[in-house]
């Protein structure tokens, strides 16, 4: 007699996975070691399985989530009061810099956006000789690369950064 699909557990499994008994008309066939004369198909161990990696998968992608919103909320409380303290001059003052160097024409969110590159890039050398001394690099460096990228992306969807008429 078979057990219904939800009664077998991940434990049933384990011991199953090491017990094959035989192999029957090209079909697996797998014993429970608490059931004398049971037999179940390969395809329900199967079943069982993927399901069991389903719901580890799931617990993963939580944890996952839980860890992610929590260095957002980190980042914004303490990334949106400097916003607005320091504004965004000196993102378009590099930037247009960059841009008279280049010989280009950039409006204020583009040049903004060159302005967060640029610290990028410096926070990017920081990681370049942490790792030519064989160190890693700070995870201050690698937060505030976080935080450059989506201050890019703010200027990206908004126009630019708090500061800058277009941001607000």
């Amino acid at each position: 007699m078979r057990k219904p699909l939800k009664q077998y557990d991940i434990d049933d499994i384990v011991v199953l996975v090491g017990r094959i008994v035989r192999h029957f008309n090209g079909q697996v066939m797998m014993e429970f070691p608490h059931e004398e004369e049971g037999k179940v198909e390969w395809s329900v161990v199967n079943s069982v399985l993927a399901r069991k990696f389903e719901e580890a998968a799931a617990l993963r992608a939580t944890e996952l989530e839980r860890w992610w919103a929590g260095i957002a909320a980190s980042e914004a409380e303490k990334v949106a009061p400097k916003a607005y303290e320091y504004g965004s001059r000196d993102l378009l003052d590099i930037g247009h810099d960059m841009a008279r160097i280049l010989g280009v024409d950039w409006d204020d969110r583009q040049a903004a956006e060159a302005g967060t590159y640029f610290y990028v890039r410096g926070k990017l050398a920081r990681w370049t000789a942490a790792l030519e001394r064989g160190e890693d690099v700070s995870m201050d460096t690698l937060a505030d690369i976080g935080v450059y990228v989506r201050m890019a992306q703010r200027i990206r969807t908004h126009g630019g950064w708090p500061g800058s008429e277009e941001a607000l």
